[in-house]
C-alpha cells in the first residue's frame, strides 16, 4: 500500500509539473511582453518626468535670469540717478564760485527732495570736506582732508588724475555706519591754455541697504539666495559685500551692474525649499503611473498581435512631444528678450490700440508719470494732458501721425501727483498686412531737468540774481519795443535813473547781507509803484533804471516818481533794526530827447546828479537847454584843439610790474596837458569836454601815434615792454578806427604788435556790445594787438562785459583797491573780480596800488600784477629809462609771491595784515588830534574786516573751533575798548583816551598771541 501510494503521489507530482511547464510555455511570451510593456511605460513616464523637471528648472532659471537682469538695470538706474547728484553739485560750484553753508543747504535740499538712501552730499574744496548735508550726523567728517588721509589719499589722487567718477565701498564711514562713496573731482578751466585748476571733490554717500530696498532686491531674496560682489567697483575681482560668497560658486543666473568707471556682479541660486518636488516621489506617480502601466501590461498581454503598432505610436508621441518642447523654448526665449527690452529701457513706452486706448506701459512709464500699469490699462493718454497745449496742437500732432506714420516733438504733461514735466515724445503707428492701423507706439523721455536748466540760463542772462529784476540787456530790449509802440501811438516814454541816498553807511555798518535784503525790498517797492507795462531794472549797486511807457502827458511821470520816492522813504525793518534811506532820481523824456538808450540813461543820470546837488530825495527832469554849459564846452573844445595843434600834450608813463617775479612788463600811457599858462593839467580836467565829439577821435589817434613812436625808440635801446593806451568807446566804434590803427602800425614796422595793448573804460558807455566785440576780434586776429577792460566793476553790467567782450586783461579799478584794507565791501568786490577773471580765463591787474600792504593782500588773493604809486608815479619818457635802470623790486612782494602757503597759512597772513591796518588806523586817528582828517576805522566788531574774516573761517573750518571762538572773544574785547576810546575822544577827554590806549595795546597783543599759537 505504501508503495502504491508513493507511485500515485509521484504521478500526481509529475502531472502538476507538466501542467506548470505547459502554462509557462504558453504564457511566457505574453508575460514577458507585458513586463516589457510595463517597463517601457514606466521608462517613458520617468523620461517625461525628467523632461518636465528639466523644463521647469530651465523656466525657473530663465525667470531668475530675467528678474536678476531687471534688478541689475534698476540698481544701475538708481545709482545713476544718485551719482548725477555730483554733476548737480559741480554745476552749483561753477555757477556760484563762492557760496555759504546756507546756499549749499538750500540747493541740496532741492536735490534730495524726492530721493531716498542718500547718507550725505559733500563738497570738499582742495580735498577738505567743508560742506555737508545732515550736519548733525556728518559733523565728524567736516574738515577731513581726503588728500592726506592714508586710507583715502591714493583713491582721491586717482580720481583727480583720471578726472572721472570714483566709486568706493561699501566702506565704514568716519561718522559711523556704512555707505557707497561716489566721488567726482571738480576742475575749473585753466588760464591761457594752461592745465585746468583742481577745485575739489563733489561726493555722494549712498546707503546700500536703502538702495537695495528701493530696487526690490529684498523681494527677489524671498525666492532665491542672492549675493552681490564688486566692492570698490572691481566687478568679479571685488569682494562680496551683500549675501554669501557661496552663491557665486554655482549660480543659476548671473548679471553685471554697470556703473560709471565701475561695475558690480549679482548672482542667485535656488533655495532648497523651492526645489521642484520630483514627480517620482509624489503620490501622483503611484496613483497614475503604476495603474496605467498595469493596464497597459494587461492590454499588451491580451493584444499580443499589436505590440509593433503600440511601440510606433509611443515613438511618434515622444517625437511630437520633443518638437513641441523645443518650439515652446524658442518662443519663450523670444518673449523673454522682448520683455527685457520693454522693461529695462530707460525710455517710457506706451502702447495703444487703434482707438488710442492704452493696452500696455513699461516700468519707465510708471517712473516718469507716477501711474502704475494697472491704473493706465484701458484708459487713453488724455489723462496725462497738462493743459498747456491747445486743441490745435494735438490735432496737428495726430494729423502728422496719420499722414506720415510718425511724429516727434516736445510735450508738457502732468504726472499722477499733479507735477508738470516736459517730455521728448515720438509716436509711430503699426499697421497689419492690409495697411490698417492696429496699434500706436509712444516712446518718450523726461527732459524736465534740461528745460529747467535752459530756463535758469535764460534767467541768469536777463535778470539780476539778487533782486530778480530785469538786467540791463533785458531793459534795453524792452526799451526798443517801447519805442516802436511810442511811434505808433505818439505817446511819450520816460527813462528814469534812480540812486539810493545814504545806502553805503548801511552796507558798511550792518554788512552786505543787510544791504542785499534792503535792495530786495527796494526792488519790491518800486515794482509795486509802477504799472505792469512799465519796467524797472537794477543797473548795478544801488542804481535802478525805470522805463515808463505810454505817457499821454509829461505830468504822468511826476505822479509815478513821487509815488516811488514816498514809498522808498518809508522805514525798512530788518532784524529788528529800522533803516531809513531816500532816493534821488533823474528823468528824460523820449522823443523830446531823441537819443539812443545809452545816451538817454546818461542824460537821466546827469539829471539824477542834479537832484543830489539840490539836496537829494527828489527827482529832476533833464534839461537839454543848458546854454551856458554849451558855450563853456565849445570854448574849452576850441582851446583843446588849439593845444593839439601847438603840440602842448605829452604822454606820461606809469610802470606795471609782476609782484611775484619783480619784472617790469609794461607801462600805461597817460595823457597830460602842458598848458603854457596853467601848467600841468590832469586828464580829468579836459577829457570830459571832448566826449562824443570828433576831437575825441582826433586826440585818440594822436595818442596812438605818439605811443608807437615811443615804443620804437625804446626798442632801439633794448627796452621791450608792453605799452597800453586808453581808447574811448566812441573812438573804437568810429568807422576808420581799424584802418587808422593798421596804418599807424605799418608806419612802425619794427614794432611787434603784441607790445601794444588798447584799454577800454568799462565805466564808459560801450554801446552795442556785439559791434564792439567784432571790432576787438578783428584787431586781435588781423593786427595782433591785445585789449584790456579798464576800471572793471564801475560800469552798468560788468558781468555782461566780461562774458561778451573778448578782452585779454581785466584791470581792477583803483577806487576798489584804494580802500580794500579798510572797507570789507571793496575787499569782497576785488575777491569776486579775481575769481571771475580766473573763471573766464582772463589776465588780471590791479591799479591804484599805493602801499606795500596793498600789494601783499593782492598777492595772497591771487592777483600778481600791479600798477600804482607804490611802484612808481606816471613820468615823462625822458625819466622812465633812468627809473627802469635803477628799479629795485619790492622784496616783501617777492618773498610773498614766491612763498608756498597752505590755505590756512594764507588766510592767517591776511588776518594779520587786516588787523594791523585797523589798529594803525585807530591809533593814527587818536594821535592826530581833533583837527585831523583821518576817518575812524569800523568800530562795530561784526562789520569790520576782522569780524568778516572770523565769520568766513567759521564756515571754512580751516582752524579749530575752540581757537576761532577764543579769537572772537578777544576780538570783541578789542572793539569794546576801541568803542570807549572813540567815545572819550569825541567828548574831548584826551587824557582818558590816552590812558585807555594802553589797555587797547594789551588787548590787541592778546589777539595777536591767539593767532600766533596757530602757526
Amino acid at each position: 500500500m505504501n508503495m502504491q501510494a508513493k507511485k500515485n503521489n509521484n504521478a500526481v507530482n509529475q502531472c502538476k509539473s507538466k501542467k506548470q511547464k505547459r502554462f509557462f510555455g504558453l504564457h511566457a511570451l505574453p508575460l514577458i511582453s507585458a513586463l516589457c510593456c510595463f517597463s517601457l511605460i514606466f521608462f517613458v513616464a520617468f523620461w517625461l518626468y525628467h523632461v518636465e523637471l528639466k523644463s521647469a528648472l530651465q523656466s525657473r532659471s530663465t525667470t531668475a535670469e530675467k528678474r536678476i537682469n531687471d534688478i541689475a538695470g534698476v540698481i544701475s538706474s538708481s545709482m545713476e540717478v544718485r551719482l548725477n547728484l555730483t554733476s548737480s553739485l559741480r554745476a552749483f560750484v561753477y555757477t556760484h564760485k563762492t557760496f555759504s553753508v546756507e546756499d549749499f543747504n538750500n540747493f541740496t535740499s532741492l536735490l534730495l527732495n524726492d530721493l531716498t538712501g542718500i547718507v550725505s552730499l559733500q563738497l570738499a574744496p582742495d580735498g577738505i570736506v567743508t560742506y555737508v548735508t545732515d550736519v548733525e550726523f556728518n559733523k565728524q567728517v567736516i574738515g577731513h582732508n581726503l588728500l592726506t588721509d592714508p586710507r583715502r589719499r591714493q583713491l582721491a589722487l586717482k580720481a583727480i588724475q583720471d578726472n572721472s567718477y570714483l566709486i568706493i565701498g561699501p566702506m565704514d564711514l568716519i561718522q559711523g555706519g556704512q555707505a557707497i562713496t561716489a566721488r567726482r573731482p571738480i576742475f575749473f578751466p585753466g588760464i591761457n591754455d594752461q592745465q585746468a585748476n583742481f577745485w575739489g571733490f563733489a561726493t555722494v554717500l549712498i546707503d546700500i541697504k536703502s538702495l537695495l530696498e528701493d530696487t526690490l532686491v529684498v523681494n527677489l531674496m524671498k525666492d532665491f539666495n542672492l549675493a552681490i560682489r564688486g566692492k570698490d567697483g572691481l566687478g568679479a575681482q571685488g569682494d562680496v559685500f551683500f549675501g554669501e560668497a557661496a552663491v557665486f560658486e554655482n549660480p543659476i543666473a548671473k548679471s553685471t551692474i554697470r556703473l560709471p568707471n565701475a561695475q558690480w556682479q549679482i548672482a542667485v541660486t535656488e533655495k532648497k525649499s523651492n526645489h521642484i518636488a520630483g514627480f517620482f516621489h509624489s503620490s501622483w506617480y503611484w496613483g497614475l503611473t503604476l495603474p496605467s502601466s498595469l493596464i497597459a501590461a494587461l492590454l499588451c498581454y491580451s493584444l499580443m498581435d499589436r505590440p509593433r503598432k503600440l511601440k510606433e505610436k509611443i515613438s511618434e508621441a515622444t517625437t511630437a512631444l520633443r518638437i513641441e518642447i523645443n518650439q515652446r523654448k524658442l518662443a519663450e526665449e523670444k518673449l523673454q528678450l522682448s520683455s527685457r527690452v520693454f522693461n529695462n529701457t530707460h525710455e517710457a513706452i506706451m502702447i495703444t490700440n487703434e482707438e488710442q486706448v492704452i493696452v500696455d506701459v513699461n516700468p519707465a512709464f510708471s517712473d516718469i508719470t507716477g501711474y502704475n500699469r494697472e491704473e493706465m490699462i484701458g484708459k487713453t493718454p488724455h489723462v496725462l494732458r497738462s493743459g498747456k497745449h491747445s486743441a490745435n496742437f494735438y490735432q496737428a500732432m495726430w494729423q502728422a501721425v496719420t499722414e506720415q506714420g510718425h511724429w516727434q516733438g516736445q510735450v508738457w504733461n502732468k504726472s499722477k501727483q499733479g507735477d508738470l514735466y516736459a517730455e521728448l515724445l515720438s509716436i509711430s503707428s503699426l499697421k497689419n498686412d492690409e495697411g490698417k492701423v492696429t496699434h500706436y507706439i509712444c516712446l518718450f523721455s523726461d527732459i524736465t531737468d534740461l528745460k529747467r536748466q535752459q530756463e535758469q540760463l535764460k534767467l541768469m542772462a536777463h535778470y539780476d540774481v539778487l533782486t530778480k529784476l530785469p538786467n540791463r540787456a533785458l531793459f534795453v530790449d524792452r526799451f526798443h519795443h517801447a519805442i516802436a509802440h511810442s511811434i505808433r501811438t505818439g505817446h511819450q516814454l520816460a527813462i528814469c535813473f534812480l540812486d539810493l541816498d545814504d545806502f553805503k553807511p548801511v552796507n558798511d555798518n550792518y554788512g552786505h547781507d543787510v544791504g542785499d535784503r534792503l535792495l530786495i525790498e527796494v526792488a519790491k517797492r518800486i515794482t509795486e509803484c509802477i504799472r505792469e507795462e512799465d519796467t524797472v531794472s537794477r543797473q548795478g549797486g544801488d542804481e535802478f533804471a525805470i522805463l515808463l511807457n505810454d505817457l499821454k502827458s509829461a505830468s504822468q511821470y511826476e505822479v509815478t516818481m513821487d509815488r516811488i520816492h514816498q514809498s522808498l522813504a518809508q522805514p525798512y525793518d530788518i532784524d529788528g533794526v529800522q533803516h531809513n534811506i531816500t532816493a534821488s532820481s533823474g528823468v528824460t523824456l523820449y522823443p523830446s530827447d531823441n537819443s539812443d538808450i545809452d545816451t538817454l540813461l546818461r542824460h537821466a543820470d546827469h539829471a539824477m546828479y542834479q537832484s543830489k546837488l539840490a539836496g537829494k530825495h527828489r527827482t529832476q527832469l533833464y534839461n537839454p537847454d543848458y546854454d551856458q554849459l554849451i558855450i563853456q564846452k565849445n570854448s574849452q573844445l576850441e582851446e583843446i584843439e588849439q593845444a593839439l595843434a601847438n603840440n602842448e600834450f605829452e604822454l606820461y608813463y606809469q610802470p606795471k610790474v609782476n609782484m611775484t617775479t619783480g619784472d617790469v612788463f609794461g607801462v600805461e600811457a597817460l595823457i597830460r596837458w602842458l598848458h603854457p599858462d596853467k601848467g600841468l593839467i590832469q586828464p580829468l580836467d579836459f577829457l570830459p569836454f571832448i566826449d562824443d565829439t570828433p576831437l575825441e577821435n582826433k586826440l585818440g589817434e594822436w595818442v596812438i601815434n605818439e605811443a608807437l613812436q615811443q615804443l620804437t625808440q625804446w626798442q632801439q635801446h633794448n627796452i621791450l615792454i608792453q605799452m597800453s593806451i586808453n581808447i574811448s568807446s566812441n573812438h573804437l566804434l568810429s568807422p576808420m578806427f581799424f584802418d587808422v590803427l593798421k596804418n599807424n602800425l605799418t608806419k612802425y614796422p619794427t614794432i611787434d604788435s603784441q607790445y601794444l595793448q588798447l584799454e577800454i573804460l568799462e565805466s564808459s558807455t560801450l554801446g552795442d556790445i556785439s559791434i564792439i566785440t567784432d571790432i576787438i576780434k578783428t584787431c586781435q586776429q588781423r593786427l595782433g594787438v591785445s585789449f584790456a577792460l579798464d576800471d572793471f566793476g564801475t560800469g552798468y553790467s560788468s558781468l555782461t562785459h566780461l562774458r561778451s567782450l573778448p578782452v585779454d586783461t581785466i584791470k581792477i579799478d583803483r577806487s576798489f583797491v584804494r580802500d580794500m584794507l579798510d572797507d570789507p565791501s571793496d575787499y569782497s568786490i576785488i575777491e569776486g573780480v579775481i575769481a571771475l577773471t580766473q573763471s573766464f580765463s582772463r589776465n588780471v591787474i590791479a591799479e591804484g596800488v599805493e602801499s606795500k600792504n596793498h600789494g601783499l593782500m593782492l598777492l595772497m588773493m591771487g592777483c600778481e600784477q600791479a600798477q600804482g604809486y607804490e611802484v612808481a608815479p606816471p613820468m615823462p619818457a625822458s625819466e622812465f629809462s633812468y627809473w627802469l635802470r635803477h628799479y629795485i623790486a619790492n622784496q616783501d612782494w617777492l618773498l610773498c609771491g614766491n612763498k608756498s602757503r597752505s590755505n590756512k597759512e594764507n588766510s592767517l597772513a591776511i588776518f594779520k595784515i587786516l588787523s594791523r591796518q585797523w589798529k594803525d588806523k585807530l591809533t593814527e586817528k587818536v594821535s592826530e588830534g581833533s583837527d585831523g582828517v583821518t576817518y575812524w576805522p569800523i568800530i562795530d566788531s561784526h562789520y569790520c574786516h576782522c569780524g568778516n574774516w572770523i565769520a568766513r573761517e567759521k564756515t571754512k573750518q580751516l582752524f579749530a573751533r575752540e581757537g576761532i571762538e577764543r579769537l572772537e572773544q578777544v576780538h570783541h574785547k578789542v572793539h569794546s575798548i576801541a568803542h570807549a576810546i572813540k567815545s572819550h575822544y569825541q567828548q574831548g577827554d584826551l587824557h582818558t583816551t590816552q590812558a585807555i590806549l594802553v589797555d587797547f595795546e594789551l588787548a590787541f597783543d592778546e589777539m595777536s598771541e591767539v593767532t600766533r599759537t596757530w602757526q
